[in-house]
């Protein structure tokens, strides 16, 4: 009788599939990922060459009365929607493994280095879409294929002009503190209007936040946000990124500690005020990012201004060109070394509509310390 014997090429695919699968779930992002539009980050994975765009179609809200038994035809809303374009870049890393390892099969090496180069994917994706959340400009000339870079300029990176542009272009999803009348078009202007009186980190900033997320104006070309759908269940939420420090000081906030001591529910494993975990509060799920990076005492006074970003649906997208495969060192040294690797084309990247952000209310509060 013979017996079934799986070949490493199987092996392989079996290994691939689960790396790409346990990566994604270890970068912290996965609860939020889907292919669906209804996503904070929506998903997509196509086959395509590097140095060529995924076009992902971003979806507004429907916000027509509709109608009854009268007629239809004629009295039908059109949906807001348009393309955004992508450019996943590659992404490589490999590991060499020793000598007295050198009898093992290749799917061996793999199984033995997966950990270390899962862990390094992890972190390069919740880098990356940190990075995605801070972005201010897109420029084609910033692509790099050689280092792995996209088209999209992160905070840290971009002129005084790039900043000013992206507060010009985002009246309607940018809020400087916690109120409307610190804005200006002039981006340090605006983060100078914050101190820790007019712009801490509190109820009030995430009210605000929201009021402006949801507020449609077809005079001004004000666009809400759509919020995402949590479940089966059809519940709709913002989500909202913050620093450990800014978050924190939501905690220690009245109005919040108040509804998630008294409006949740007070068993151990699920209340935030017995175990670490996201807060909630009116319809906006709370979520720390301690490698959220802050932006320094540049509000008024010295004041220290710490970025959170509140997201809806279709906020940011994931694209894959290539999914992670497993690769192989080829020049061995005559045989004295071996290395494996893993390889993916994939980008990260925030969804911009004529400049303006598609599904996210940057907000540039003040933190306490």
């Amino acid at each position: 009788m013979a017996d079934t014997v799986v070949t490493a090429d199987l092996e392989l695919v079996k290994w691939q599939s689960d790396y790409w699968t346990e990566y994604v779930r270890e970068s912290g992002f996965n609860p939020y990922m889907s292919s669906s539009v209804n996503a904070v980050i929506q998903t997509k994975r196509e086959l395509i060459d590097g140095g060529k765009d995924l076009i992902i179609p971003l979806v507004g809200a429907l916000r027509g009365k509709g109608t009854g038994a009268g007629k239809l035809t004629g009295n039908e809303e059109p949906i807001d929607n348009f393309a955004f374009r992508t450019r996943p870049v590659w992404r490589r890393n490999a590991v060499t493994v020793k000598k007295s390892q050198q009898q093992k099969a290749a799917i061996d090496l793999f199984r033995a280095q997966k950990d270390v180069l899962k862990i390094w994917s992890s972190d390069d994706m919740r880098d990356r879409m940190i990075d995605a959340l801070s972005v201010v400009a897109e420029d084609d000339n910033r692509y790099d294929e050689d280092e792995g870079i996209g088209r999209q300029v992160p905070y840290i990176e971009a002129t005084a002009s790039q900043r000013n542009a992206f507060a010009a272009a985002n009246q309607f999803r940018i809020q400087f503190g916690n109120s409307a009348s610190n804005y200006s078009a002039t981006f340090a202007t605006g983060l100078g209007n914050v101190n820790t009186s007019t712009g801490k980190w509190s109820a009030a900033t995430i009210d605000a936040a929201k009021k402006l997320a949801r507020t449609r104006n077809k005079a001004t070309g004000q666009r809400a946000i759509r919020p995402y759908r949590n479940g089966s269940d059809g519940k709709e939420f913002y989500l909202l990124f913050v620093s450990t420090d800014a978050m924190t000081d939501l905690r220690n906030d009245t109005d919040i500690k108040a509804y998630n001591k008294d409006a949740r529910p007070r068993e151990v494993e699920s209340n935030p005020y017995f175990q670490d975990g996201d807060l909630v509060y009116r319809g906006v799920i709370i979520h720390e990012i301690p490698e959220l990076p802050s932006l320094g005492p540049v509000g008024g006074s010295s004041a220290n201004i710490d970025p959170g970003y509140l997201c809806g649906a279709q906020a940011m997208v994931v694209g894959w060109g290539q999914d992670p495969i497993g690769t192989q060192r080829k020049d061995d040294d005559y045989g004295f070394i071996k290395g494996v690797g893993t390889e993916e084309l994939r980008s990260v990247d925030k969804t911009f509509f004529n400049n303006q952000q598609h599904g996210i209310v940057s907000i540039y509060a003040a933190r306490s310390a």
